[in-house]
């Protein structure tokens, strides 16, 4: 009992500063990095939402993983605060409707940064 008490207590306090969980896998955030094929979709869909056209008629021209300066994709909004972090994801560029878009894409989040 005497060695487990204090093993106890260390553990409690690591839950106590740093969070407990039982779980081991990895939560899907906003910033995380997606796969590439994931990414494609969600950009191909991101556009085809905005035209109002279904997702076959957008083209994937070009997919790249980037590092990007910040929460914003490179692709900051007026107004808007971003986390200053090195946040990974892509950047494809799609064409529909006779456009090309420049779509940032991070974990679930999509991000089109020339609206024509």
């Amino acid at each position: 009992m005497e060695k487990v008490m204090p093993m106890f207590l260390l553990m409690l306090a690591a839950c106590m500063l740093y969070g407990c969980s039982t779980s081991h896998e990895t939560q899907d955030t906003h910033f995380a990095i997606s796969q590439p094929q994931t990414a494609a979709r969600l950009a191909q869909a991101t556009v085809a939402a905005l035209l109002s056209i279904p997702d076959d008629e957008v083209t994937i021209v070009s997919s790249e993983a980037m590092s990007f300066r910040d929460s914003s994709l490179d692709c900051p909004q007026e107004n808007t605060m971003y986390a200053q972090v090195i946040t990974t994801g892509y950047r494809v560029v799609a064409q529909a409707s006779g456009q090309s878009f420049d779509v940032r894409v991070s974990g679930n989040h999509a991000a089109i940064c020339n609206t024509p």
